[in-house]
Parts: C-alpha cells; structure tokens; sequence
C-alpha cells in the first residue's frame, strides 16, 4: 500500500526519520542522505521528547493509522529494538521501511518484536542488491513483508528559476513527517536544510515558517490538518507531483540530482 491511497482518510499517516544515515548511496535520494556527514541517529530520549505533542493531539496514538520508521536506513540505528518496543508498548502502529541489507546480521529479539507487535516491514528492492539471503531470514521468522520497486521511482527535483506552485503532490493528502516538533509534507522539506548546508550559494531556495506546521502552535489534530491546507512555499519549486524517474544509480553527491538547473 503506498502512500497516495491515504489521501482524506481521517487518521494520519506518520512518518518519522530516526537516521539519516544508510548503508547505499542512491542518486537523488530524497532525504539527502548521500550529503550527510558523521552519524545522525536521534537519541531515544529525544524520539520521546520528540512524540510527546503528537502523541497527545492524536488522541494518545488513536489517530494515527500508521507510524512509518524511515532513514537513511532505519536498521543501522543501534537503539532499534528500543525504539520498536517504545512506539508499540504506547499502542501504535508500526511499519518499517527498510533496504533490507541488514536484515539477515539482526538478532533474535528483533524479530521477536517485529512478530510480537505485527510490525509491518517494507523491504525497497535495489537492482545492486541480492535478496535472497533477506527475503529468506524474514521467511525464517515468519514474519510478513511487503516491497518497494526501486528501480527508478527517486524524489522531485527543485527548480531553480521556476515556480509551479504544487498544490495537488500525493504527500499532501495524509502524509505527516515529525521532524523537531514539527510537521512537514515531505521529506524534501523536512531535511531540506541537509541540501542546504551542502549546496549554500548555489541556488535561490530558502525555508520558511510556511514550510512546516509547529506543534506548539496547535491544540488538536483538527487544527493541524487546517494548518497543513497552506502550500509550503518551497512546494512552488517543486517539479510536480509525480516522482522524477530516474535510473537507480550511485549518487555522486551533485547538485544536479536535486536541483534542475536549467529548467525545459
């Protein structure tokens, strides 16, 4: 199931980025982690600190259709298990999303809690990558798994001397990302400021406080689905709501896998 079908559905869908960190290194990755430098695992005391808002004005959790955890790649965070045995001993709903490398070198209590707590885990599927070892520990465990083509389906790209002003892109049905006490639409947003502390000087883009929803600016989740009806301005340098498509390739860590320079 992807994200598109959950477009007006009265529960969120969430998702929260515990790593920015992975172990490939794919071209125009759309959460920058290609542009990432040192280790960038959020602290389990902070990912509580973190959820302690949303959790409230989504009703303790009740709201939430589904906590999706994302990266980079989220099994290279080595609190993992802590953090599965959080989100679920507070009632919520887990997926994981997952290039599946790591899958086989996981110890038993792993995926005793994916078992235990229905975690839903999806593996994205890299030509550079042999599955079979993989798909077979998860089998060995019998744990239920779905996939994610990735062949050529990357992010958008930003335009650089362009304004399109998205305003009908998939992540603005009833997709969330938590990210610092606040909500983004996607996670070219939410991390934009990677992008930016690689790539300053070089282009005309800039966050602003209409890029995002505080939570402490709001009381109930109805006050944060009103506040999403705005267009984040970095929306109008967006390239469209469909995906850009684009052969997987190893980023090189140019400007051009996120940037079009020079727009048709």
């Amino acid at each position: 199931m992807g994200w598109r079908s959950y477009k007006g559905w009265e529960n969120i869908f969430l998702q929260y980025y515990i790593t920015l960190n992975c172990n490939l290194n794919c071209i125009a990755c759309s959460s920058f982690s290609p542009l990432v430098e040192g280790t960038t695992h959020k602290d389990l005391d902070y990912i509580k600190k973190d959820f302690e808002k949303m959790y409230r004005i989504t009703e303790n959790g009740k709201k939430i259709y589904q906590l999706v955890l994302m990266g980079g790649e989220p099994l290279m965070h080595p609190n993992i298990n802590e953090i599965i045995q959080y989100f679920s001993d507070l009632g919520v709903r887990l997926r994981i999303v997952t290039n599946g490398i790591l899958i086989p070198k996981m110890n038993i209590q792993f995926f005793e809690l994916l078992k235990t707590y229905e975690v839903e885990v999806k593996v994205s599927v890299y030509k550079s990558i042999k599955y079979e070892k993989i798909f077979n520990k998860l089998y060995e465990y019998d744990i239920p798994f779905g996939t994610y083509n990735q062949e050529g389906c990357f992010g958008h790209k930003y335009l650089h001397n362009e304004k399109k002003g998205v305003t009908d892109c998939q992540y603005r049905g009833n997709v969330y990302i938590l990210k610092d006490n606040k909500v983004y639409t996607c996670s070219e947003t939410a991390f934009f400021d990677t992008f930016d502390a690689k790539f300053k000087g070089q282009h005309n883009l800039k966050i602003t406080e209409d890029d995002y929803v505080d939570l402490d600016d709001v009381t109930t989740l109805d006050e944060l689905k009103e506040k999403r009806k705005k267009v984040p301005q970095l929306c109008e340098y967006c390239d469209g709501s469909e995906k850009t498509r684009t052969l997987w390739d190893t980023s090189k860590g140019e400007l051009e896998e996120w940037l079009m320079i020079n727009p048709i």
